[in-house]
């Protein structure tokens, strides 16, 4: 098991990437601006573009020319969330101990990488979650900020903790290849495939822990600043939860039980605090939403966040 200790711990950061040329710019300098801890960390930047009529590389050149360290770079051109992860991981080179998870409208703080890779030090977790901070391209509403719907954390503790996302992860490399993990391609244009990865990890016996320094910041275009966006994240996301207990075949009972509770519970608190908080209304609408997205899956409905409409509007929008 890889330590910092050891002479380098050699990192594949994977980054799969759609539209975004200038967010993957953005990435690259924060990346390039991280702490290794005396030469103890080796990145390796694992880029996939999912986009084959429109190449990163079109707009910024030579990929390896605007980072210090080692590129691999690879077209996916069969489209979705999942095709592009998968082509990241089958790049991962052997000689990786770890691999990262960032996205492409994301950049890292400069002690991102050593944070996560310390929690893996002091702990027997397999990966590690750290926390993402929105950084809106708009002021936001007061209930938006109240309710927190763009973070992950913050996390004020090293242990462990149920979930992880690709937003801002690390997990051993060991794990991935003595496994053969790839994500589920069911998830290839709803979205929730990391929720669907990690809970596999969880499964096969692999913890997970908070990693609080680990901190990253996501660019919130004003497009998604929207109830109605957030309301349909709130929707796949129970969906997502729902479709996994149905794949496992376990846990059906209590997803269901948990939809029809967080609509009730949604619809009274919509109702009820209306008149006094509109945050709470808010907090009510998308307990509903979520609720509805867990009930929906029971009759074979997946929301489709990544079909090819709503990409091409979401980066024709800016984001």
């Amino acid at each position: 098991m890889t330590r910092l200790a050891d002479p380098q711990s050699v990192v594949a950061i994977c980054i799969a990437t759609y539209r975004r040329p200038d967010g993957l710019k953005a990435l690259i300098d924060s990346i390039n601006a991280i702490d290794l801890k005396g030469d103890t960390i080796r990145p390796i930047l694992v880029i996939v573009d999912n986009c084959p009529d429109a190449l990163a590389k079109d707009v910024l050149g030579d990929l390896q020319a605007l980072t210090p360290f080692q590129v691999i770079y690879g077209v996916q051109p069969v489209p979705g969330i999942v095709s592009a992860r998968n082509r990241c991981l089958d790049l991962v080179p052997e000689a990786a101990d770890f691999i990262a998870f960032v996205d492409d409208d994301e950049v890292v703080t400069p002690g991102w990488l050593a944070a996560h890779l310390r929690t893996l030090e002091i702990s027997d977790a397999v990966a590690v979650q750290g926390a993402v901070q929105p950084d809106y391209m708009q002021p936001p509403t007061g209930w938006m900020e109240t309710l927190s719907v763009f973070e992950t954390g913050p996390f004020d503790f090293d242990g462990p903790i149920p979930f992880a996302a690709t937003n801002n992860s690390v997990i051993r490399a060991d794990f991935v290849r003595r496994h053969a993990l790839r994500f589920d391609m069911r998830f290839n244009r709803s979205g929730g495939e990391d929720q669907e990865f990690y809970d596999r990890v969880q499964a096969l016996g692999g913890p997970i822990w908070a990693s609080p320094d680990a901190v990253v910041h996501d660019q919130i275009p004003a497009h998604r600043m929207t109830l109605k966006w957030i309301k349909q994240r709130s929707f796949r996301t129970g969906n997502t939860l729902s479709r996994i207990a149905l794949l496992r075949g376990r846990g059906r009972l209590l997803r269901f039980c948990k939809g029809t509770g967080l609509m009730a519970v949604g619809a009274l608190r919509g109702v009820v605090s209306l008149p006094f908080s509109k945050a709470g209304a808010v907090r009510g609408l998308l307990q509903l939403h979520r609720g509805a997205g867990m009930l929906a899956a029971f009759v074979r409905l997946d929301y489709q966040e990544y079909s090819a409409a709503a990409v091409q509007l979401d980066r024709r929008e800016g984001g």
